[in-house]
């Protein structure tokens, strides 16, 4: 269950019960109920409201919220040209309204997964064609994300790295955390 599932349900309960509070209140002014009952519905209100308030403060100072984990993809690339034989890519995409910078400095938080490369992860904005069709950019260390669009990019294995395994931990989100920096202020934590 995705913590940003959780917090959109508690805030819809809090606003019903703050509606639920508020109805009282008025109720009670009007039927002319003992004065407790009306300012325990009024604190109750405004209790409700204060807390509503601050979980939306909070959860607006998070950014790199417009990310999102596409799929994950295991790569064995035994050409004698690649220095890293086995490979997980990560695909992103940007679902905010806004153009997105990632990178640099994208970094891996080890997880179950063991990689070769966890610092200075390069990205690949996708291109023309899509993601469908595999048609990427060339990598940099930072790349912009047009709403919509998506980037990918990607972390070492070791050699003997099995395919069944990564797929297991990733699709269990045990595989570890990629950060991504977003803006100069702000970064992102993605579980893979």
């Amino acid at each position: 269950m995705s913590t940003s599932w959780v917090r959109s349900k508690v805030q819809i309960i809090q606003l019903f019960a703050a509606g639920v509070a508020i109805v009282g209140t008025c109720a009670a002014f009007y039927a002319q109920a003992p004065l407790w009952m009306g300012a325990g519905c009024a604190g109750l209100s405004l209790g409700l409201l204060i807390g509503w308030l601050c979980s939306r403060a909070l959860a607006g100072g998070r950014r790199g919220a417009a990310l999102q984990l596409v799929q994950t993809e295991f790569v064995k690339d035994d050409r004698g040209t690649t220095t890293h034989k086995r490979k997980l890519y990560i695909y992103m995409r940007n679902a905010g309204r806004k153009a997105v910078v990632v990178g640099p400095a994208t970094a891996w938080s080890g997880g179950e997964l063991p990689v070769t490369t966890a610092h200075d992860l390069v990205w690949s904005q996708e291109g023309p064609r899509g993601l469908r069709n595999n048609d990427w950019g060339k990598e940099a260390a930072a790349v912009v994300l047009p709403p919509g669009k998506h980037g990918r990019t990607w972390v070492g294995l070791p050699y003997d790295s099995k395919e069944d395994e990564v797929r297991s931990c990733t699709k269990a989100r045990r595989a570890g955390k990629l950060i991504i920096p977003t803006s100069p202020v702000s970064s992102a934590e993605i579980s893979v």
